[in-house]
């Protein structure tokens, strides 16, 4: 069944197809809207930087998908445009968060809208709301609780991340990083201490729980040191990525055994609650706590954006968070 007619409406779509080479490709919308789709107009959305550029630089894909071309991103806010008639509760004019790569039209199904805010006046405020989900994860599956010593190793956009929905869960949290302005946004962001990398060995034992953001094997193992007995390790790095073979054993049962260490892959919950509600943690309930915690200025988003351009300039924030002349931390996109 078919449903809503348009003109030949035409999407800017950003794919790398080669190592620090981004293009803007034109990408035919269909004609005919399919009565269980919605068509969707990029508002806004925020640069992931670890995984946007790996991927510009060339990296090995984390999945079994061709290095190029690729398309890249994947904090969206749309507004709806169009509804299939068999579409219900969603109207015209909607503010969407969702998943949709770097364009500035997609059609998409209900279920693909992660939260609706609805006709919310500042959707811009809700665009990195994925980057703290990815923080609340490190969190709950990492087994924070009022009280704990979390050390949060790194201190990009998910450090920062970590270190407020620590903070939120009522720890003590120290974080590690080695450039003097992420020291500084390390305390806007609840870190009672910011300690550099060779003051951090002084932290041996000392955290309940480690959060390593990063994927050298030198804070692999600096986070294997902090981590005290029956300490939590949640891993929203990649270890060794892009990295020689270390020269220490990253599975070291000085570490592992004796501490009896628990590492804990996070990042990627599941989806959302199954019917009898086992899987109450998931992707969709926490966005919407990260939404309402937002909304409630809980969580000050904004904090965490660098700077906001215009779509085309893409490829020039990959290049700034590489070359780090201005040590951003992330920026946003204005569709």
């Amino acid at each position: 069944m078919t449903d809503i007619g348009f003109s030949d409406l035409q999407a800017d779509v950003a794919v790398v197809i080669g190592q620090r080479e981004l293009v803007w490709q034109s990408q035919a919308m269909p004609k005919i809207l399919e009565s269980n789709q919605l068509l969707c107009k990029t508002l806004y959305s925020v640069v992931s930087p670890g995984t946007e550029v790996a991927a510009y630089l060339g990296m090995e894909p984390l999945r079994d998908i061709p290095k190029f071309p690729r398309v890249v991103g994947y904090c969206n806010v749309a507004e709806i445009i169009e509804i299939g008639s068999s579409i219900e509760d969603v109207n015209i004019g909607d503010k969407i968060i969702n998943f949709s790569s770097h364009r500035s039209y997609f059609t998409a199904c209900k279920d693909d809208i992660v939260c609706n805010l609805g006709y919310e006046l500042e959707p811009e405020k809700f665009a990195s709301a994925y980057l703290f989900h990815l923080g609340l994860d490190a969190v709950i599956r990492g087994g924070v609780v009022l009280g704990s010593n979390v050390a949060v190793i790194g201190l990009g956009a998910l450090g920062l991340t970590s270190c407020k929905m620590s903070k939120l869960a009522g720890a003590n949290v120290v974080a590690v990083s080695n450039y003097d302005s992420s020291m500084e946004y390390g305390h806007i962001f609840g870190a009672k201490n910011v300690l550099k990398r060779e003051e951090a060995q002084s932290l041996e034992n000392s955290a309940d729980v480690v959060i390593i953001t990063t994927s050298t094997w030198q804070d692999w193992e600096l986070g294997l040191k902090i981590a005290k007995q029956n300490g939590n390790i949640s891993i929203l790095g990649f270890p060794g990525r892009g990295q020689e073979l270390p020269n220490f054993n990253p599975l070291s049962s000085k570490y592992l055994y004796t501490k009896q260490l628990k590492l804990i892959n996070v990042g990627l919950p599941p989806e959302k609650n199954d019917s009898r509600g086992y899987t109450r943690f998931n992707q969709r309930d926490n966005m919407q706590f990260i939404v309402n915690a937002i909304r409630g200025e809980q969580i000050c988003a904004k904090n965490l954006i660098s700077g906001v351009y215009p779509f085309k300039e893409l490829s020039q924030c990959y290049d700034a968070l590489i070359e780090r002349s201005t040590s951003p931390i992330t920026f946003m996109l204005k569709w």
